[in-house]
């Protein structure tokens, strides 16, 4: 899965893109630690690189489908963390991440 992920995020971390990102969408697909490690990595060069100086909304609804609650909080706070920088951001979704019965 994180090599996946890697082919998968490799424009993102280009020098130039056409234009500045506003919206990233990573819903309906559970992702390991392995490939959230890769997605943070993208997001931190994009963040340096200026791609993500318009992004407002970051959707990662339903991201850590069938994950074990420690994976499952581990994925979300590593893709969460580069979003910090972000000062301009309006909007994580991160709803139906649910973690199954307690």
């Amino acid at each position: 899965d994180g090599d996946k992920a890697v082919e998968l995020f490799a424009p993102l971390v280009r020098t130039k893109l056409p234009e500045p990102i506003t919206t990233i969408r990573l819903t309906n697909k559970s992702y390991t630690l392995d490939a959230a490690k890769v997605i943070a990595d993208a997001f931190k060069t994009a963040i340096s690189n200026g791609h993500f100086a318009k992004l407002k909304t970051v959707d990662i609804a339903d991201m850590i489908a069938g994950r074990h609650e420690d994976e499952a909080l581990a994925v979300l706070e590593t893709v969460c963390e580069p979003l910090r920088a972000i000062k301009d951001l309006d909007e994580i979704d991160v709803s139906d991440n649910a973690f199954g019965a307690k």
